[in-house]
């Protein structure tokens, strides 16, 4: 999809510059505004909590703790109230997706289940190659790649080769294709 201005109430803006459109810089937002998201080439939708897009769920953070975009999730089984999710790790097998809006315990997180977003890479990958399948690592919420066939675990593939230098810049953060989940 191409971005055309007219379409889109607040234009063209990063992920970081739609988060900044609030109901508090701008009181007029309703549920239902549009923006074009310049980083992920898609529109992006005010539900009158959140900005979210067709790749994603909307679903509680019931972790405990804060939650921050790039980092894996899977639903928090001990919940019976409500659908919540917690990081997830290696060998979890009810994963959902990468976060791509964060928020706090009990907050509305934004959780992308399928398409192109950064996910946080473990901190002993110091270099990605793009077409890499990657997959839970042992920290939770984060990804290791793997050169192999995977087999379990794997959550996409890595879409950008970036050096150590590169890696460091981003935070370990990696453009990934995210698509359907394995596990054992």
């Amino acid at each position: 999809m191409s971005f055309r201005s007219r379409r889109f109430t607040f234009g063209s803006k990063t992920t970081a510059e739609i988060d900044a459109i609030t109901t508090s810089t701008n009181p007029e937002l309703t549920a239902g505004m549009s923006v074009w998201n310049s980083d992920i080439k898609k529109p992006e939708y005010w539900t009158g909590a959140v900005w979210t897009n067709e790749d994603c769920v909307l679903l509680t953070n019931t972790s405990g703790s804060t939650i921050l975009r790039a980092r894996l999730v899977r639903v928090d089984v001990t919940q019976t109230t409500v659908q919540g999710v917690r990081l997830t790790d290696v060998n979890e097998d009810i994963m959902i997706g990468v976060v791509h809006r964060g928020a706090a315990n009990n907050g509305t997180m934004v959780i992308a289940i399928q398409g192109l977003y950064p996910v946080k890479y473990f901190a002993t990958e110091t270099t990605s190659t793009r077409g890499n399948l990657i997959q839970l690592s042992s920290t939770a919420g984060e990804a290791d790649q793997i050169t192999t066939v995977g087999t379990t675990d794997v959550i996409g593939v890595c879409a950008e080769s970036l050096s150590a230098a590169q890696m460091i810049a981003s935070g370990n953060l990696v453009k990934c294709f995210i698509q359907t989940m394995s596990s054992n």
